[in-house]
């Protein structure tokens, strides 16, 4: 059977917050207990290493090294892909993929508890236009391709740990949705989103996920938008989700919760999300902006180096005496300290 192998061998008070994260939520339960671990290694591809665990799910290992990759990486339910390290195992999306690197596997029927982990994800953002004229002129731009790092779609209880999303198209790491169906109990902790053309990490559609922990860098290079950007789609809603401990630096917003302004008519749901603890530097317009929401909270954020540091909606509710809201959701059962 042929084998995978690699091409090349501050806060006081966001840190009590992470012992809460351990302290309410119950302890993950090792997929190596239970399930089988395979080494992606021994698969012609990563997908093939997916694709041979049982229904029930399992580990598969990538050691160390860089990978092209030639097609999405599709997620059933149940299964963790483990990297060796956010700088040792580095995917990389292949020159005319025109696509995402990583998704859930159903998108209709939707995931729960996938786990992605441990790894680096490129999206080789600029190797994704496609040519004509007998390949010497390019007839797109790599801006016009849709490509995410991680496309989370109709996903509960689910956890991206320690990873990297870098130069794609459009955003590093994306929940969202399908029909009404979005993203639920997920947690996205100690990542880095840098140099993609559009957001580094976005939210469209779901509740009670965590953002935590994650340096967000350099994002916005095509679409002026924001390094984390809460932005529920016409009529879905983003409600009760933490954003908490981010560093975001360098973009054209830095975290903005962002929906058009209420009407007649009625407008999507943006509201009760909490901002905590964060740190926005040197982002172009707004380091942190809440956009018509409706009774987000903000504790102790940082903002400096950009044209307006803050941007607050009437309802928002900001200060020291909201911090019960940086409190994990209840029941998230992939915020658990990995």
């Amino acid at each position: 059977m042929p084998r995978l192998v690699p091409v090349v061998a501050p806060f006081v008070a966001w840190s009590l917050a992470l012992l809460a994260l351990a302290l309410v939520w119950p302890a993950r339960v090792a997929l190596a207990q239970d399930r089988p671990a395979l080494s992606a290694r021994d698969f012609a591809t990563i997908q093939h290493a997916v694709d041979a665990l049982p229904a029930g799910g399992g580990t598969v290992l990538i050691p160390a090294g860089v990978y092209s990759v030639a097609e999405k990486i599709r997620l059933p339910s149940n299964v963790e892909l483990r990297g060796a390290g956010i700088d040792r195992t580095i995917l990389v999306l292949a020159d005319g993929a025109r696509d995402h690197l990583i998704s859930n596997a159903n998108l209709a029927e939707g995931n729960v508890g996938i786990t992605i982990r441990d790894l680096q994800l490129q999206g080789n953002r600029a190797g994704q236009r496609s040519f004509g004229f007998a390949g010497r002129l390019a007839t797109s731009s790599a801006g016009e391709v849709w490509s995410f790092g991680v496309r989370l779609v109709n996903v509960t209880d689910s956890l991206i740990h320690n990873v990297e999303a870098s130069d794609f198209a459009k955003d590093g790491f994306y929940l969202g949705y399908n029909r009404y169906n979005g993203v639920y109990r997920t947690r996205l902790s100690s990542c880095r989103a840098r140099d993609n053309a559009r957001n580094g990490i976005s939210l469209t559609h779901g509740s009670y996920n965590v953002i935590e922990g994650c340096l967000v860098q350099d994002n916005n290079r095509v679409e002026r938008v924001g390094g984390i950007q809460l932005e529920p789609d016409e009529g879905l809603e983003i409600s009760h989700n933490l954003v908490i401990g981010n560093h975001v630096v360098g973009n054209h917003t830095g975290i903005t919760l962002y929906t058009e302004e209420p009407s007649w008519q009625g407008i999507s749901t943006l509201v009760g999300n909490a901002v905590c603890y964060n740190r926005a530097e040197q982002n172009g317009f707004v380091g942190i902006w809440d956009h018509f929401g409706q009774g987000n909270v903000f504790v102790d954020n940082i903002a400096t180096g950009s044209k307006n540091p803050f941007g607050e909606a009437e309802t928002s509710l900001v200060g020291g005496e909201f911090a019960a809201a940086c409190a994990p959701p209840l029941g998230a059962r992939a915020a658990e300290a990995p």
